[in-house]
């Protein structure tokens, strides 16, 4: 009996032996060892996991993308092909007020927040200048840059300091000023007014009651002249730009572009007062280009047309007069202010939300472009392009 023991006693040691103590698992229960685990299985993730682990990858791979083509355009930079200034990338509304002065040495941003309004003018440099926290229409420079025309008010650019205010007391009011601010000019109910900053005086121009005028208005620089889109209730292709000059009382001469009063058109004078552009579509023949560009000389009433590639969303005029800038739905152009004549174009995404061109003096055609980081003011050096045409 002793010996069965002692041999069941070796067999269980050698049974001991052969499982490795790193998997033998004891049973307290039952008091045996039992045989070791088998491997375990591999973990498999719910989809909604792995789904969530695809968008991080996709997310991060965008914002690669994003760097990516920030650093592209700063290498095109230093290379001079299109310069994109940091500094103005701001977290501002997408409908914020911008400008850049005609000498390119200063630009504004006019914006609303939940506090109130707000606007601001910084040097080239991203230096805040000053601001002013009021109510914000349409701020722009004057034509020699040294003041800022918002609303009723003209402003010092240097400063922020009012310097000259029209006695108006409605608010809503379209108030356009000329390029120098001797003038400025708005519609109501009774018509269009025109207030002469020297004697601070307000009057009413006279109107035909056949035309009803739009609330987009220009003024020339030299405050002589004042321009209306103008068309006929009971015939909307029946279009014209009505032109006054403020010298005398009297009827305005009618320049026919047979425009839809609802469409987007430009009408801007030039920095020498002495032609008028209009951007729009035309209906004034069979078979009429819809994207008319056209430049009349006043008095004379000379004029160029042609049918542009796009429909123009901004027109500016270079600040010599010599060129006029075009920005489309899909391509900037610059065109020479005597024969139409296209000098240089470049195609932009149609999804790109562009707006505040300016032709600079020194040749730069700057623009503002919203992307996720905001604002960003970019410009074309177009130096080589229209100082070659200068010198031609």
């Amino acid at each position: 009996m002793a010996r069965l023991t002692q041999q069941n006693s070796v067999t269980s040691q050698k049974s001991a032996v052969s499982i490795p103590a790193a998997t033998q698992t004891v049973a307290l229960v039952a008091g045996t060892v039992v045989a070791p685990a088998t491997k375990k299985a591999s973990r498999r993730y719910p989809r909604w996991f792995v789904s969530v682990r695809l968008i991080a990858v996709l997310l991060t791979l965008w914002q690669l993308g994003h760097w990516l083509l920030g650093y592209w355009q700063e290498y095109a930079a230093s290379h001079g092909w299109t310069t994109l200034v940091k500094y103005a990338r701001m977290s501002i509304p997408d409908d914020a007020s911008l400008a850049v002065a005609p000498q390119g040495d200063k630009y504004l941003i006019g914006y609303q927040t939940g506090d109130g309004f707000y606007l601001k003018v910084y040097k080239p440099s991203g230096e805040l200048l000053w601001h002013r926290k009021q109510l914000v229409d349409n701020p722009v420079f004057s034509q020699d840059g040294t003041q800022i025309f918002s609303g009723a008010e003209a402003l010092e650019t240097a400063t922020g300091n009012v310097i000259a205010q029209i006695p108006v007391q409605k608010d809503g009011l379209l108030i356009t000023w000329g390029a120098q601010g001797s003038h400025a000019a708005w519609k109501s109910e009774k018509g269009i007014h025109v207030w002469e900053r020297a004697t601070n005086m307000i009057r009413v121009v006279s109107l035909n009651k056949r035309y009803s005028a739009s609330r987009i208005l220009s003024l020339s620089p030299d405050g002589k002249w004042l321009a209306a889109a103008v068309y006929s209730p009971q015939d909307w292709q029946k279009g014209n730009v009505a032109v006054w000059n403020l010298a005398k009382s009297s009827e305005p001469e009618l320049y026919p572009v047979g425009s839809n009063a609802g469409e987007k058109f430009e009408i801007v004078f030039s920095p020498d007062s002495r032609k008028l552009l209009y951007t729009g579509k035309d209906f004034t023949y069979p078979g009429a280009p819809n994207k008319l560009v056209a430049v009349w000389t006043l008095n004379n009433r000379s004029d160029f047309r042609f049918s542009s590639e796009h429909f123009t969303q901004e027109a500016v005029w270079s600040t010599d007069g010599k060129n006029i800038a075009l920005r489309g739905e899909n391509m900037w152009s610059v065109h020479d202010a005597l024969s139409g004549k296209r000098l240089w174009n470049q195609s932009h995404s149609t999804n790109r939300f562009l707006k505040g061109m300016s032709l600079t003096q020194d040749s730069k055609l700057y623009y503002y472009d919203y992307t996720q980081y905001g604002w960003a003011q970019e410009y074309w050096d177009l130096s080589s392009v229209l100082n070659k045409t200068a010198g031609n």
